[in-house]
């Protein structure tokens, strides 16, 4: 019998192993992506001061969202359609032209918006205007591709290099503050030129032919993502919401100690992202075959995200002068502040994690999007309060309190899911 479920573990083993390998690769984008920024974010700071610092950020924070908005959740949808149709090459050209033919319109959409600012007499347009490469990288991110098909070894290998080559060419042509606003440049064009590099390999590689697409399918494939992308938006918004509002009624020094909070925030952000990344394959075979083991393992987790990130606050509250002084090379008061306040913040997003995704696996997407579009009206709300009260050392109290309502309010529909109410 044993020799019987070790053969049938490594027969299950082999017939898993694109899987396996896939998660893993997404996995790695994430934690590379992360470990990335822990070190690019740190020169950048020392290049052009902690004031600049602020207005990349939320330049950048701004073509994420324009991007977001290009993408319009095909990198969602379109893994499901590429994985479905991976062997028939005309299908899969189709619906590869297809989302980039919708993005490529959507993509006007961030033009007219940037017209539209720079018409309204926007300060430091330079900086959203030169983030366009990271919008425009968008348009042919081929990740939902290589997801699809399974094979994301080239991707990541394209993705690591683009971030050192943003890294290196940062140092090389950004010297002082005046410069600042390159920043997001250098940031965008590795990821556009390796992105059409990877379009080429995949569609030499993988018989990817041309198709122009039908006006009927890109209407459908419109109608069909909305709910995907305003998911998507709304995450995002409540992350930067606050961050865009203080860039026009704060002191730029406020700004610049915001953002450096911020970033450390979404530096560990996608370090959970990572986490979970891994975690979901295997919660969804359990929840399938064993709801309580599930819910047993996801205690588990928990309890072990739980002494993770409260020694890792435990360091942030207890170390801000050192860590500030590590990454910014100097000492920043307010800087270090923030950084107390928002010591439990990862903790509570990593304890969000797992509920996310078990509202994935629950297939609850129209109690997603009701959540999102909750933690959406109070992030403005809040945002309004905080700059209405304008006492800037209680602004890192705003992630605080929005991961800390995030929990509470997928506790609470996780509850009513499972006790059918």
């Amino acid at each position: 019998m044993t020799l019987f479920n070790k053969e049938k573990n490594i027969a299950l083993l082999k017939n898993n192993v694109s899987f396996l390998l896939n998660f893993f690769h997404l996995g790695f984008i994430q934690a590379s992506n992360a470990l990335l920024q822990i070190i690019l974010f740190p020169i950048i700071i020392r290049i052009v001061g902690l004031q600049q610092f602020g207005y990349v950020i939320v330049a950048n924070a701004f073509a994420v969202l324009m991007g977001t908005i290009v993408n319009y959740g095909t990198s969602q949808s379109g893994i499901k359609d590429m994985a479905l149709h991976k062997n028939e090459h005309d299908t899969k050209s189709s619906i590869f032209f297809a989302i980039l033919y919708s993005r490529s319109i959507l993509f006007a959409v961030a033009l007219i918006v940037l017209i539209v600012m720079y018409g309204m007499g926007v300060g430091n347009f330079s900086y959203f205007l030169f983030a366009l490469p990271i919008i425009a990288a968008e348009i042919i991110n081929p990740l939902f591709f290589f997801i699809g098909i399974e094979k994301l070894f080239v991707f990541n290998a394209a993705n690591l290099i683009s971030k050192l080559v943003s890294i290196v060419l940062i140092v090389l042509f950004v010297h002082a503050a005046p410069q600042a606003d390159m920043v997001n440049f250098f940031m965008g064009m590795p990821s556009l030129f390796f992105y059409i590099v990877l379009i080429l390999f995949a569609a030499k590689k993988y018989h990817i032919h041309f198709r122009y697409p039908h006006l009927s399918d890109l209407k459908k494939l419109l109608k069909e993502n909305f709910s995907l992308v305003f998911n998507s938006v709304s995450v995002h918004l409540q992350q930067s919401f606050f961050l865009f509002t203080l860039s026009y009624a704060g002191n730029p020094l406020v700004l610049g100690a915001y953002s450096l909070c911020d970033k450390l925030i979404g530096a560990s952000r996608l370090v959970i992202s990572s986490f979970a990344t891994t975690v979901f394959p295997r919660a969804v075979n359990m929840f399938n075959n064993n709801p309580v083991t599930w819910y047993q393992n996801k205690k588990k987790l928990n309890m072990l995200l739980t002494i993770v990130f409260l020694i890792a606050g435990l360091i942030l509250f207890l170390m801000p002068g050192l860590i500030i002084s590590i990454i910014s090379g100097q000492r920043n008061e307010l800087s270090e502040s923030y950084l107390r306040i928002i010591a439990l913040t990862p903790l509570f997003i990593s304890l969000n994690a797992l509920n996310v995704i078990e509202l994935l696996i629950e297939n609850a997407f129209s109690v997603i999007l009701k959540i999102s579009f909750i933690i959406l009206v109070l992030s403005v709300l809040v945002s309004l309060f905080f700059v209405w009260t304008n006492i800037p050392k209680f602004f890192a109290f705003y992630p605080l309190i929005i991961e800390t309502s995030c929990l509470i309010i997928y506790v609470y529909f996780i509850k009513k899911i499972r006790t059918g109410n």
